[in-house]
């Protein structure tokens, strides 16, 4: 399921933020959900072996914007689009019910206002489909140099370890929320046409992600997964929201 929640500037012609603004998004959500399962998400989340999976993802906000690049800004005309997706609906519901409570929404020192909230069900699903990134997927492993120290190493989608840790990623993410392992874990997902490179400095930590079009099939269960809880790792963080693909190609959003 998605929210899909538009926003405007309250006396503002324009939104002003830093370019690196996932760390405002998620603290907004936090912010917004009632006590028990902000807690829940915020400490320990959805358990799987030495894994926690918070089982949301958000997008980037959408809207024509400007870079201020001296001034390391993004400047929003009046209005933003904000997605947030999960398989959890009374997640969604109780996030959508603060939104709507709250007169003032705090994205930063920026105060918007809700104009419109809706609920989005995920559509019927074949077992193959293309999707469009709505914020960029990081796939990556802890690697160790020779002289023993740790490293991060970040995997294009062309990478036969971007397919393998992705799949593996959704297995678990399944695992973790149903309580029992996918029956059938073939997934496949495959980067279709220009994927442009991004790197988010998320509190001082540089991370790689990837945006554009991607093929998924496979089995259906771990499709939607993928569309309610975001491909790829941090999705909690603004990593890995995904939709289905408009059919005319065109597209309403903008990942920078």
């Amino acid at each position: 399921m998605y929210l899909k929640i538009t926003m405007q500037a309250r006396n503002k012609k324009e939104i002003r933020l830093p370019l690196q603004y996932n760390y405002y998004l998620q603290g907004l959500i936090y912010k917004l959900l009632e006590g028990d399962l902000a807690r829940f998400l915020h400490e320990k989340g959805f358990q799987l072996e030495k894994r926690q999976f918070k089982m949301f993802c958000f997008s980037q906000l959408i809207g024509n914007y400007k870079i201020a690049l001296g001034k390391k800004e993004i400047i929003f005309e009046n209005q933003v689009v904000l997605y947030i997706s999960s398989p959890m609906e009374i997640f969604l519901r109780q996030l959508s019910n603060s939104f709507l409570l709250n007169q003032n929404i705090f994205i930063g020192d920026q105060c918007l206002e809700v104009q419109n909230i809706c609920i989005e069900k995920s559509p019927e699903i074949e077992d193959k489909v293309v999707v469009q990134t709505l914020s960029p997927v990081t796939a990556y492993s802890t690697l160790y140099k020779a002289e023993g120290s740790k490293y991060t190493c970040y995997f294009h989608p062309k990478d036969k370890e971007f397919q393998e840790l992705i799949t593996a990623n959704l297995c678990k993410k399944y695992q973790a929320f149903y309580g029992q392992e996918v029956e059938d874990s073939f997934f496949i997902i495959h980067p279709l046409g220009k994927i442009r490179q991004h790197v988010v400095n998320y509190k001082g930590i540089f991370i790689k992600g990837y945006s554009g079009k991607f093929l998924l099939c496979g089995n259906k269960q771990l499709i939607t997964m993928a569309l309610e809880s975001g491909i790829g790792s941090k999705n909690s963080q603004g990593f890995g929201c995904v939709q289905i693909a408009k059919s005319d190609g065109k597209k309403d959003f903008h990942i920078i």
